[in-house]
């Protein structure tokens, strides 16, 4: 059967059944939840130069939960310094207040409970940073950023830092961020939405797998330099990720010299983690490189119910659920910037990774409105995972003289395989085994991306930003179901071109307007036996 059309062809008989169902995970074993605390919290305050007594315009003020050790929000300050962050939820925190050039200041404990502590307002006065100690005989300048920034359209997490994440993985880093949540299965939401767009470096990556919502376990925490989360996302981004784009920055090596370290990790449930980074820096060149090896079982159980919604009816089911996960990850990315001038690079970046993951599930059914024979019933399913990716990213970027002007370029392919096989069956309340079942699936996915962009200021209100895209992709599937063949080959081609204009009316408060074009090539071909042709 061949298909051509215009648009997006996301349509299988798999995705028909999970579009009407909702899934509602509760009950198993994830300590990083808690109970919601009332979000009416509000933190005031004035960050002033304590020599000059001037206001300190953009100082980041990021709040940290002391119980947990988590960032929780942050905020900044206008052109006179003030800072009003509200809707904190009720808890205890130390204020972070940083800025570059001066020294970092702690306020704290703040307790946000209403009669008792400092209640649901607090003020921290008039706050002053004074400037860092500079030798001045060999000046060598070294900034860390704000813990967070908040710009018109995303919210920046520096996460770099977070020596809580070593040894964890790209779901431990995002569980950490404000609003973000990654569940028992691994998929990202931004405030409960799981149509979510991840990228890496502002672009797709075979390691976060081919679908358009991408996978974060199979990244490294130790490879992350900073998050961004784009909730509102502008006519420049590609409009898959409804409910918003999580950007994922690794790192590329900032310090001049040579530079590197290595880290390991054990824990319980045979977690090990082996992660080093390594890079090297001059005026004119920047190499860098990075390892990573991942194994340990991820055990957990729970409740599930599902509600599949019909025009007559609509049915019910619950099930207890428990699974063993473990998977074995290994990567490696090489790269290097060259600087022709002060303003512009040039950088190229190779990533390889081989994933082998083992997943054993067992549920059985509490309740069946639409087949009561299955109540009572234990299912079980193994599955083995084996893959393994590539990219290849060439970029170019120059600042110009001015700085106000930006150009970007990049062409970046990758190529993924993934090897899927699963055996399941089930067995009665007599412990007879019932409908044994195996299904293998191969699939290789090839991805190929050339874009460009440029950036203005007119003043310091008015900016433009103008960009074109090709996207070529391919998807092949091979799909062996109970002894029956299917081949699926799926090719997707989109063209786009963007404007958008940014203008702040004041210090906090701005609009940007866009526009955006694209045209879709799409084509499908399914081939399998004769009997399901169509």
């Amino acid at each position: 059967m061949e298909v051509k059309m215009k648009g997006f062809f996301k349509r299988t008989v798999f995705f028909l059944i999970y579009i009407f169902s909702i899934q509602n995970i509760f009950g198993h074993k994830d300590h990083s939840n808690r109970p919601a605390m009332p979000a009416i919290g509000i933190i005031q305050g004035t960050i002033i130069d304590s020599t000059t007594t001037k206001p300190i315009e953009y100082a980041s003020v990021s709040l940290v939960d002391l119980e947990h050790n988590e960032l929780v929000t942050g905020g900044l300050t206008d052109k006179n310094g003030i800072l009003n962050i509200t809707g904190i939820p009720l808890g205890k925190y130390v204020a972070v207040i940083e800025f570059i050039g001066y020294k970092k200041k702690e306020i704290g404990p703040i307790n946000l409970f209403p009669g008792e502590g400092s209640g649901i307002r607090y003020d921290l006065g008039q706050v002053k940073l004074g400037i860092s100690a500079v030798n001045m005989e060999a000046v060598d300048v070294v900034g860390n950023e704000s813990v967070f920034i908040q710009t018109i359209d995303k919210k920046i997490f520096n996460v770099g830092r977070d020596l809580s994440s070593t040894g964890g993985t790209g779901s431990d880093v995002l569980r950490k961020i404000p609003s973000v949540d990654v569940d028992i299965d691994g998929v990202v939401s931004i405030a409960g939405d799981a149509n979510v767009t991840i990228l890496v470096d502002g672009k797709r990556s075979g390691r976060t797998g081919s679908g358009r919502r991408g996978e974060v376990e199979n990244i490294a925490a130790s490879m992350i330099e900073k998050v961004e989360v784009i909730t509102n996302p502008s006519a420049k981004y590609d409009p898959d990720g409804v409910g918003g784009i999580i950007n994922i920055v690794l790192k590329r090596g900032a310090l001049d010299g040579f530079n590197g370290n290595v880290s390991a990790m054990g824990g319980e449930y045979n977690q090990q983690n082996l992660n080093g980074n390594v890079n090297y820096r001059t005026d004119k060149l920047n190499l860098f490189t990075s390892a990573n090896f991942r194994t340990g079982d991820r055990i957990g159980d729970g409740v599930r119910q599902f509600q599949y919604v019909y025009p007559d009816e609509t049915d019910s089911l619950f099930q207890n659920t428990s699974r063993t996960r473990t998977p074995d990850n290994l990567g490696f990315r090489i790269g290097g910037d060259y600087y022709p001038t002060k303003a512009s690079t040039l950088g190229y970046t190779f990533d390889i990774s081989e994933h082998k993951e083992l997943e054993q599930e067992e549920f059985n059914y509490i309740a069946n409105t639409f087949d009561r024979d299955l109540v009572g019933q234990t299912v079980h399913t193994t599955e083995h995972d084996d893959g393994n990716h590539m990219d290849h990213v060439l970029t170019y970027e120059n600042k110009f003289d001015s700085q106000e002007q930006l150009l970007k370029a990049y062409v970046s392919y990758s190529h993924e395989i993934d090897d899927v096989h699963e055996h399941g069956g089930s067995e009665t309340e007599h412990n007879s085994v019932e409908d044994e079942n195996e299904t293998d699936t191969k699939e290789k996915n090839d991805n190929l991306t050339l874009s460009i962009d440029y950036e203005d200021e007119f003043g310091e209100d008015l900016a433009i930003e103008v960009g074109a895209k090709a996207t070529l992709r391919n998807f092949g599937t091979d799909l062996n179901y109970l002894s029956e063949d299917y081949d699926n080959n799926y090719d997707e081609d989109i063209y786009a071109a963007y404007l958008v204009t940014r203008y702040d009316f004041t210090d906090r408060f701005g609009l940007k307007l866009g526009a955006r074009y694209e045209q879709v090539e799409t084509k499908a071909t399914l081939t399998g036996p004769t009997e399901h042709d169509s």
